[in-house]
């Protein structure tokens, strides 16, 4: 806040924003970020705040040559009321970096209809919100879009979308599926929803997601909820509760995108079943024992015949047409 001075709290903030951004932090050292967390509202709020930031000079720099708006950072931290102290924070930052590109998204108009976006199977779509933010919905997807003054609220009803959000922190960005709620003010990120879980995977900013409120049987959000930056995602399962936060590879997560699978020692028996949110012609396992034959590799989403070629010849399989007009893969005699 502005003219307020740092606390202990503001200091163990910045130290763990930077250790996080930093990609370095170790299993044990997450367990005690996510106790630190849960212990107190002020340390969530706080850890937002110098995380947000970060991200956001980390995510302007990268694209600064096409911005026009340029401020110091010291003024941006004042104009913004943000708890960031430059002293502390600086050196988590690029000590290069002396200016950052600010860009504020204007929304002039608000209404509380809802618009709906569907794909079906094996196609795409790209959608641009009426604040200037993007979704890109994957294969067998559908999102419901609602925007108030309050808040922008986007329902994943089925399948995968990637959210690019415009900033605008008098309006926070909500995604809602089955099992999970994620809640950003201008940031990247990837959610796949199924039945049984949904996964939030952040590729720029900072995301908080928490178990959809029908699932949080009236806990406080400050207790059951997690707070990712770029490179972490985390998985929501039917319960509500929530897996260990954990790193993840960008190129897989948005492979879709350029129609491509891309797998990094996965089980056969997830690879066939993801590959069917594409494919017309369903892949079946005939063996259950080569379901748990690792897979990594890169494969065609738009060309069946050419993924069925690839996995067969790398792990010595064959596979064969089924009455039903089905393909069974089967162990090499």
């Amino acid at each position: 806040m502005t003219g307020r001075k740092l606390t202990t709290i503001d200091d163990e903030a910045a130290a763990w924003a930077a250790r996080t951004l930093s990609g370095e932090m170790s299993a044990a050292e997450q367990q005690v970020l996510d106790a630190w967390l849960v212990a107190d509202a002020h340390h969530r709020q706080a850890y937002i705040e110098y995380a947000d930031v970060i991200a956001l000079v980390d995510q302007v720099e990268a694209s600064s040559a096409e911005k026009n708006l340029q401020c110091d950072l010291e003024d941006f931290a004042k104009t913004h009321n943000s708890r960031i102290s430059w002293r502390i924070a600086a050196p988590a930052m690029a000590a290069s970096i002396t200016a950052i590109a600010l860009f504020i998204g204007v929304f002039t108009q608000a209404t509380t209809d809802s618009v709906s976006y569907a794909t079906k199977q094996g196609e795409t779509l790209e959608v641009v919100l009426a604040d200037g933010s993007s979704v890109s919905l994957n294969t067998n997807s559908q999102i419901e879009v609602t925007y108030t003054q309050e808040n922008r609220q986007v329902r994943l009803v089925e399948g995968e979308a990637l959210f690019d959000i415009t900033r605008d922190r008098s309006r926070p960005f909500i995604v809602s599926s089955q099992n999970a709620e994620a809640v950003v003010v201008g940031t990247r990120f990837n959610v796949h929803a199924t039945a049984s879980e949904t996964i939030v995977s952040v590729l720029s900013g900072v995301v908080e997601v928490d178990a959809a409120p029908s699932k949080l049987d009236r806990k406080p959000r400050s207790i059951t909820a997690v707070t990712l930056i770029a490179g972490q995602e985390v998985s929501v399962t039917e319960t509500g509760a929530h897996e260990a936060v954990r790193s993840f590879n960008p190129d897989a997560v948005t492979s879709w995108r350029r129609g491509e699978a891309y797998y990094e020692n996965e089980p056969l028996s997830a690879v066939i079943a993801d590959l069917n949110r594409y494919y017309a012609i369903e892949l079946i396992l005939g063996d259950a024992e080569i379901g748990e034959i690792p897979v990594t590799g890169r494969f065609d989403l738009k060309n069946q015949a050419v993924t069925v070629e690839a996995l067969s010849v790398a792990l010595s399989l064959h596979a064969e047409k089924t009455e039903t007009g089905n393909l069974v893969f089967l162990p090499n005699e």
